[in-house]
């Protein structure tokens, strides 16, 4: 074979690392988006947990209060 002649089958793998590479491009940007949601969603249950602690804080000084 000489060089720039490329057999069909080359063309065909080749396509195929191509469509392997856009494949693995897209499921790493999708792991990337589900990390952020899972550290959003931490975020926001610890943001959960701080207002409840908080509120019942605020029952508990409401009670002395009206003592």
């Amino acid at each position: 074979m000489f060089p720039g002649n490329t057999s069909d089958s080359d063309k065909s793998g080749r396509e195929r690392f191509a469509e392997v590479d856009v494949l693995k491009n897209m499921l790493n940007e999708k792991n990337r988006q589900v990390r952020l949601l899972h550290q959003k969603l931490k975020q926001s249950d610890e943001y959960g947990r701080n207002l409840s602690d908080l509120l019942r804080e605020l029952v508990r000084l409401l009670t002395i209060i009206e003592r």
